[in-house]
């Protein structure tokens, strides 16, 4: 969740502001006053685009951005945006929809998203909150820190802490601005704006304003379900016993209850923090159901808490660590009966061992026997080869032991925007997929499929 620092926009002289639009964006429209639909629409879309150079850009109080150099975006139906090509960050106050074509879309509520879009590949990273991603029927809550790579298959992994550092530093430098008088405006948008950026308590009363304004925006009561599930993720504002309950209620009851419950170890261990009690409660009774309905998805849920309540307790929640301990004992107390012998050892010894994190989204177990070094170079050099990678001098392949098995790809230079550009990662040849990228010495998000990284190029 968002610091106290990073909740607050101090307003800038409105001829600096004038400034920076004049500078880039090529057309600015007026307030659309309130906004009673999320349906993106065609009317009213004006394109934002950068040259050779950064471009920062606002939307009144309903966003503001950084682009990449020759990056695009359009605003659509006043406050929406698609994302074209190109790469950088949007940030909104309230709730915003980001388009990413194809019918896939991010649902922004107080929060900042990083977005790189080539053709029909894309990656997009929660900067400083969930987000939501959806495709058609499939909803992704995206955890604070982590990856959501799009392409031949969606893969969600976390991105390094000094390139996620980096990108923060940016979002704070986005053009300032205030959030206007809430009194005795029909904007629900801005109500709801207003409300999740506070941090005043709520009451029962309250939340269930807080609901009506979601399905105002949005009936399809997506929107409404992502409030009560922010709204968890701080419990300290929620005040009394009829304000949790509407809260979990609303989350048990919206099209993304899934995603909550098969998320939610990923996002309390993503933030260290807390939520309401009674949503750790339900996650127990979800993971039962999931395995009932589901035995391989179960287990893997029931498998990500790992080390979970140690690592509250020892970041200073000692009654959520007793709550979670308390979840994950009700629900293989439950199942013991029916999980089978392999995935019960499987389960204690996730228990007992401190895993990586990467271990607690894999999809898939190890598949080929252990390579030789050498097999290991040969992989790499085929797959550099293949892509038409310059190798010279100053390239080193060196082998990793693993898990997973790989190859550290240093020194090399691929050509980008009339120029060679120095680059190195690790090649993990078991999945195709390239780790740890650093291009001209600044860190990128990790885990990128193969084909989807040279087709960026």
């Amino acid at each position: 969740m968002h610091t106290q620092s990073h909740r607050h926009f101090v307003a800038v002289p409105l001829a600096t502001l004038l400034l920076l639009l004049i500078a880039g964006v090529h057309t600015v429209l007026p307030v659309q006053g309130a906004l009673l639909s999320r349906t993106l629409q065609e009317t009213e879309r004006t394109v934002i685009g950068s040259d050779d150079a950064r471009l920062p850009f606002v939307r009144e109080w309903h966003m503001q951005g950084l682009l990449e150099p020759k990056s695009h975006v359009a605003i659509i139906s006043g406050s929406d945006i698609e994302w074209l090509d190109g790469e950088g960050i949007i940030s909104a106050p309230g709730s915003i929809i980001v388009s990413l074509g194809d019918g896939q879309s991010l649902v922004l509520l107080d929060s900042s998203v990083w977005c790189r879009r080539a053709g029909r590949d894309t990656s997009v990273v929660a900067l400083d909150a969930p987000i939501l991603f959806r495709s058609g029927g499939t909803v992704v809550i995206i955890p604070q820190g982590f990856q959501l790579t799009i392409g031949a298959a969606i893969r969600l992994s976390p991105v390094p802490d000094d390139w996620l550092a980096a990108r923060m530093v940016d979002a704070a430098s986005l053009p300032a601005f205030e959030l206007p008088d809430v009194v005795l405006s029909p904007d629900a948008a801005l109500h709801l704006a207003h409300a999740v950026r506070s941090d005043d308590p709520l009451t029962g009363d309250d939340v269930r304003s807080l609901i009506a304004d979601g399905m105002t925006i949005d009936s399809s009561g997506v929107l409404a379900g992502f409030i009560a599930y922010r709204m968890a993720l701080t419990p300290g504002r929620l005040i009394d016993d009829p304000s949790a309950d509407i809260v979990i209620d609303r989350i048990r009851s919206s099209p993304l209850a899934s995603a909550v419950f098969d998320s939610l170890p990923l996002v309390v261990r993503s933030a260290a923090q807390p939520v309401v009690l009674k949503l750790i409660d339900s996650w127990s009774e979800f993971v039962i159901r999931k395995y009932l309905s589901d035995p391989v998805s179960g287990m893997n849920v029931l498998k990500s808490i790992r080390d979970l309540p140690e690592l509250l307790s020892e970041s200073g929640f000692p009654l959520q660590a007793a709550r979670w301990h308390d979840a994950q004992d009700a629900a293989e107390n439950t199942l013991k009966p029916l999980i089978s012998d392999r995935d019960r050892m499987a389960f204690d010894v996730v228990q007992s061992v401190s895993l990586p994190l990467e271990s607690s989204f894999s999809s898939s177990t190890s598949s080929l026997p252990r390579l030789a070094e050498k097999e290991l170079l040969v992989l790499t050099r085929q797959m550099l080869v293949t892509h038409g990678v310059l190798m010279g001098a100053s390239t080193h392949l060196l082998p990793l032991a693993g898990p997973p098995q790989g190859v550290r790809v240093v020194g090399i230079y691929i050509a980008h925007d009339g120029r060679d550009v120095p680059y190195e990662f690790t090649y993990v040849p078991e999945t195709e997929v390239l780790t740890t990228i650093v291009r001209d010495g600044e860190s990128e998000p990790n885990t990128v499929p193969v084909d989807v990284f040279f087709g960026m190029e």
